[in-house]
């Protein structure tokens, strides 16, 4: 096996030739693979690969490995902890990758052609990382047209790259529109972010659609920026960008810009200005092109004075009134230029040191636009240091454009060298700052001083007293030994550490208290009581008899005076109010007694319970979905309606004690329309609730489905069941309704054939009964009323019936009448006409051509319907013969 001696970095990866790092990132995703396999893969020749393989073989960038007789190619790059992490301080990252694809998301393209898809990545994170791209959930032809669906790259901290896919598109290819996903991850580097997903569309054209998108907008910007040459400009000054656009359509077209990356208040759009017939030029808020023109966009981004330093990459989008569905997008690199302006203070506050220490403020106001890491370090002047000086923090980060304080106190290290008499002590210091990352300070030194005044003449008055002192200290001795009672231990202070615990906690009560005369007590005893004085708690003894006993040496101090215990640990530990007494038990001696005190009421609250914080439907009314034909051409780009179904909104506090969630559905007059649903919280949120619910502080679920999608009133209501077994007050909602959807029909035909207004049958006198087919189908809630007239009369809302029709002249009227619930009504009419041409009377003949032809008036005039036009009876040119052309239609025609 030949192998580096070194691994080489990922840095060192970025410093190859594209055509090197491609295949060294080829092989981190296929290690151990043959000289073949690779030249295959890369469409490469076998000899260059080879000079290649051998020249990053000596580099270390990839090892060789001898297996039955044949090479073997791995990668041999440096894991990422032992890669050096650099971090861009100057700009906000919140993702560790950004991912721009060079389509609007739906790309067409024509069979016998290749279609190329780009992909820019951004790597903002802290290290360098190997990030994965690959089309995903692509269906078979679309797997098969892309020679290599995944890619990777490695990019260091702050770079970015492109990765191509190439579609080859066979010639008989059939005319479709393939669904894939763009996944772009860093699974090695970045596990703990989500990768990105992108879903894309490609339409495969018919032939003749070859030249769809030649006609397409275009516009390109100046100056050209990039990751690595961004365009700089400074906080409040002015960047002009040219947005070219380029009609290339045979239509009349209108641009707009629009950036929603940036703040409205740093960029100004000017268009170009409109010229009217009468010579004056007038502001555009678009730019308008003919056919083959093209003219420009000003763009002027102004950063306010305020802004932060550091780079930005906002989107710009030119938005096509002619192709809306379209999306031109291009990105421009800025960087915004640093400035650092930070001005230090020192103020006075009090220099004088009597009883108290002298006090400063440093006051630091950082004017630029970067973010200030500064140490503070205060010394004195004089070599001997007298006094210490203590900041509230020796370190400090300022934000941009703001301003911090800090106190600087001032005191005097050894008390006795304070000066007995004269004007006080005065003592020079200097407080220097200084920055991290060198930048410039005004001023770095800022000079202080402090006096330390002189003692007052009455401090030497304890020399005198000290002689009256000694004399009165025998006094004291000879009655405190010889003459006074000795005292009792007594209890001075007793009372709980808090007033208030919470059982939810697992708290318990904790009690402090001060005894004197601790060496005379022979025991104490601590009892919990209820507030009506009964025992609530076991009695514990502490006998003092030889000492302070080991259960409260961690918690008590017992000098010669005083007993102190803090934090003492009771027996009370379930929820109640308690009052707690210690009894002090003294040892025998002469007047000796004992004593007795009680803490204020101590309350441990009890397990809080689960609370409805809201409860409500997501909309007070909704709407039943009416019924499409999926072939109907008005509807099939429409987007497919959702059921109506009622979905509940919830949120619920105290999360963590609910045992049980119930919501039960009833109409307005309380009948139950939905079962109770019961669902457990024992074991957090139940599966059923997951897709709908978020368990943070609160219990936050939305439109959750409840099943409920037939029209009417309802109200819901909401219970919860505590862990403690609490049962809540029921949470009613506010009324609910479901209302049914707009009667329709859908389609009515006669004899097979979408029925016409009217007809006019011609007939002979003595023929046997015509038989007329109707069929009909209608789209209307349930309850709807259905008729059919004259009859049948009630019928349902889809099916068929024969009727005879006599076969005499005279006039037919079919009524299709339908009423919804609500009483809403749509009627439809088939008038039939029938006559006899063979009638040789020319007045008949006449008066029957006359009616034809009033009726056809009134017809084209008020009757029409959703599905069809008016059929007219054609006046005879002759009146007693029919042409050919003035025959009238008849059933089945």
């Amino acid at each position: 096996m030949i192998s580096a001696a070194k691994h080489p970095s990922l840095e060192e990866l970025l410093q190859l030739p594209i055509h090197q790092r491609r295949l060294v990132n080829w092989l981190m995703r296929h290690s151990g693979s043959t000289l073949s396999e690779i030249a295959t893969a890369l469409g490469g020749q076998r000899a260059e690969i080879q000079q290649e393989l051998e020249a990053l073989i000596a580099q270390g960038f990839l090892q060789e490995t001898r297996f039955a007789g044949q090479s073997l190619y791995s990668s041999n790059l440096q894991p990422i902890r032992d890669q050096d992490a650099h971090t861009d301080q100057n700009l906000p990252i919140s993702k560790p990758l950004v991912a721009i694809v060079n389509s609007s998301g739906h790309d067409t393209v024509i069979p016998g052609t290749s279609f190329m898809l780009d992909v820019s990545i951004r790597n903002q994170g802290d290290h360098h990382a190997i990030i994965d791209v690959s089309l995903e959930e692509m269906a078979p032809e679309l797997a098969a047209w892309c020679l290599s669906p995944q890619e990777s790259l490695a990019l260091g901290a702050q770079q970015a790259g492109d990765v191509s896919f190439e579609f080859h598109i066979p010639a008989a290819a059939f005319p479709a529109t393939y669904s894939y996903t763009i996944v772009v991850d860093a699974l090695q580097h970045y596990p703990e972010f989500p990768a990105i997903q992108c879903q894309q569309k490609l339409e495969v054209l018919a032939a003749v659609q070859a030249s769809a998108s030649a006609s397409d907008p275009t516009f390109a910007i100046q100056p050209a920026t990039s990751v690595t040459q961004p365009a700089i400009v400074q906080p409040g000054a002015a960047l002009q960008v040219q947005i070219m656009v380029q009609n290339r359509s045979d239509r009349v077209d209108r641009f707009r810009f629009v950036c929603n990356d940036l703040p409205q208040a740093w960029w100004k759009v000017i268009y170009p200005q409109a010229v009217q017939l009468s010579g004056f030029l007038l502001e555009s808020d678009c730019l308008n092109l003919n056919p083959g023109e093209q003219d420009q966009i000003l763009l002027i981004v102004t950063p306010p004075l305020t802004a932060t330093a550091g780079n930005y990459i906002p989107t710009l989008q030119i938005k096509s009134d002619n192709y809306s569905d379209l999306s031109f997008v291009d990105l421009l690199y800025l960087q915004i230029t640093p400035v650092y302006s930070l001005q230090a203070e020192l103020r006075t506050l009090s220099n004088r040191i009597k009883q108290q220490n002298g006090l400063f403020q440093v006051r630091l106001t950082n004017q630029g636009n970067t973010q200030r890491q500064l140490t503070i370090h205060a010394q004195e002047v004089d070599a001997q240091a007298v006094c210490n000086y203590i900041l509230d923090s020796p370190t400090i980060e300022l934000a941009a454009h703001s301003t911090a304080t800090l106190d600087l106190r001032v005191q005097p290290k050894q008390g006795w060298r304070r000066p007995l008499v004269g004007g006080g002590q005065v003592i020079n210091f200097n407080v220097n700052f200084q920055d991290e990352q060198k930048h410039p300070i005004m001023p770095e030194t800022a000079p202080g001083l402090v006096i330390w005044e002189a003692r007052p003449f009455w401090q030497i008055l304890p020399l005198i007293l000290a002689g009256v002192l000694g004399v009165g200290a025998i006094a004291y001795l000879l009655w405190f030994f010889l003459i006074r009672t000795p005292e009792s231990p007594k209890i001075v202070d007793f009372a709980p550490e808090d007033t208030q615990y919470a059982a939810l906690s697992s708290d318990v009560v904790h009690l402090t208290w001060r005894i004197r005369e601790p060496h005379r007590i022979q025991s104490l005893k601590l009892v919990g009581l209820t507030t009506d004085g009964k025992p609530a708690t076991l009695p514990t003894v502490y006998d003092f008899s030889r000492g302070l006993p080991d259960v409260l040496k961690p918690v008590c101090t017992m000098q010669v005076d005083w007993l102190v215990c803090r934090n003492v640990r009771t027996n009370a530990r379930k929820a109640g109010e308690y009052v707690f007494e210690l009894t002090i038990e003294p040892k025998p001696f002469r007047n000796a007694t004992g004593e007795s005190k009680k803490t204020p009421p101590v309350k441990i609250e009890p397990m809080p319970t689960a609370q409805i914080v809201s409860f409500a439907s997501t909309q007070p009314i909704y709407q039943e979905v009416p019924k499409f034909d999926p072939s109907d051409p008005k509807v099939k780009n429409q987007p497919k309606l959702e059921p109506a179904e009622v979905r509940l909104n919830w949120a619920i506090a105290n999360p963590a004690q609910l045992q049980t969630l119930q919501w039960i559905g009833r109409t307005a007059d309380g009948a139950v329309v939905s079962p109770a649903q019961s669902f457990d919280f024992s074991q957090g949120v139940p599966e059923p609730l997951k897709p709908f619910c978020k368990l943070d502080a609160q219990l936050v679920c939305q439109a959750v489905k409840t099943g409920l999608g037939k029209p009417g009133d309802y109200i819901f209501e909401l219970t919860t069941i505590s862990k403690t077994g609490e049962v809540s007050q029921p949470r009613k909602s506010e009324l609910v309704k479901i209302l049914p959807k707009p009667p329709r029909i859908l389609s009515l035909k006669l004899n097979g054939q979408e029925a016409q207004p009217k007809y006019v049958v011609a007939i002979v006198l003595g023929q046997p009964n015509l038989m007329v087919s109707l069929a009909w189908k209608i789209d209307t809630s349930a309850g709807s009323k259905v008729e059919l007239l004259p009859t049948p009369g009630s019928i349902p809302p889809e099916g068929s019936v024969t009727l005879p029709l006599a076969a005499k002249p005279g006039n037919l009227m079919f009524t299709l009448q339908v009423t919804s619930p609500t009483g809403q009504q749509v009627v439809r009419a088939i008038q039939v006409e029938m006559f006899d041409p063979n009638a040789q009377d020319p007045a008949a003949v006449a008066a029957a051509a006359a009616t034809a032809a009033l009726s056809a008036k009134q017809a084209e005039a008020g009757t029409s319907d959703e599905n069809g036009g008016n059929s007219l009876l054609p006046v005879p040119s002759v009146p007693d013969i029919l042409s050919p052309l003035e025959a009238p239609p008849e059933f089945g025609q």
